[in-house]
């Protein structure tokens, strides 16, 4: 009986150990197996990030990265845009595509020869000019002017002081135009910005154009614009003699005259504001401007004055200079 007792004991041992044996290999050989799979699992993740990284790489840096810059491919040609349809000035017989809103369009009342004026800022203006002669005429009358053609030869150009001003001619058929600009001489950007402008403008054939008729002035316009320039002309001539001629029974004031180092044929008046206010019959007062350029001043100038009509002829009521 013992001894029975005693190999039962036996094999219940052998039966423990045998299972801790088959537990330990078990654990053992998945401890072996368990670096293969880590190591598995961090490739596949790498490749995944390396998939959304590139997802997210710009053109630019993907170039960068192949070896192909992104200069050359943005510096390929491209077709030019088409002219905005809402900024095409149309004039009496021209055209000319002028951004609306940035530049302030005069069309009016213009000194001729010019036909239209437009202005940027203080420092840069364009205007167009017609002329009832041909444009070799034109440019000879420029060149002896002391206007010198540009390097490339496409315009003509005259600095005075730190501005330029630059005429470009456009051939008509009896006829001629120039699209003519105002800028400081340094200012390159300002010139290609012109130059793309005036490059879009285009002569329209009689009848076809529909363009703006060329206004007339009235009777007390005309009147005011012969006084005013006569009593400008006064004030840069220094004469004030003549000065009290223009004045109103009503002015108070000692007459002041404006020098010019240039003297008097420097200015260039580029139109007279406030004309277009003043009816046919006009019994009252007005403000006129006279809108003006002088040689080394970086913007426009304005001689101002309150005109008031007495005994049916106009007359100077106040009267100054303002930027």
């Amino acid at each position: 009986m013992k001894t029975k007792k005693t190999a039962l004991w036996i094999g219940i041992v052998c039966a423990v150990v045998l299972v801790a044996v088959i537990i330990f290999l078990a654990v053992s050989a998945g401890r072996e197996k368990q670096p293969e799979a880590v190591g598995t699992e961090p490739e596949i993740t790498e490749e995944t990030e390396k998939q959304e990284e590139s997802a997210d790489i710009s053109g630019e840096d993907l170039a960068e990265q192949e070896g192909n810059p992104a200069e050359p491919e943005s510096g390929a040609p491209q077709e030019a845009p088409e002219p905005d349809a809402d900024s095409l000035y149309v004039g009496a017989g021209f055209t000319l595509n002028i951004p609306e809103e940035e530049w302030q369009i005069y069309d009016e009342n213009m000194p001729a020869p010019q036909v239209m004026s437009a202005t940027y800022d203080s420092e840069t203006g364009l205007w167009v000019e017609h002329y009832e002669e041909t444009a070799p005429d034109v440019e000879a009358r420029l060149l002896e002017e002391g206007y010198l053609y540009d390097a490339s030869g496409s315009k003509l150009q005259l600095q005075s002081g730190d501005f330029l001003t630059e005429v470009r001619i456009f051939s008509g058929e009896d006829d001629a135009w120039t699209v003519c600009s105002r800028r400081l001489a340094a200012a390159e950007e300002t010139e290609a910005r012109l130059d793309a402008i005036a490059a879009t403008f285009a002569a329209v054939p009689d009848g076809q154009g529909g363009g703006q008729p060329e206004t007339t002035e009235n009777a007390e316009q005309a009147a005011l614009r012969e006084m005013i320039t006569s009593f400008f002309t006064a004030c840069f001539t220094e004469d004030p003699d003549t000065l009290r001629q223009y004045f109103s029974s009503s002015y108070s004031g000692t007459p002041e005259t404006y020098s010019v180092p240039d003297g008097f044929e420097s200015l260039e008046i580029r139109a007279v504001k406030g004309l277009d206010a003043v009816a046919e019959e006009n019994g009252g007062s007005c403000v006129l401007s006279v809108e003006f350029t002088a040689p080394g001043e970086d913007s426009y100038t304005y001689l101002t004055a309150e005109c008031v009509k007495e005994n049916g002829e106009w007359k100077v009521l106040s009267y100054g200079l303002e930027k």
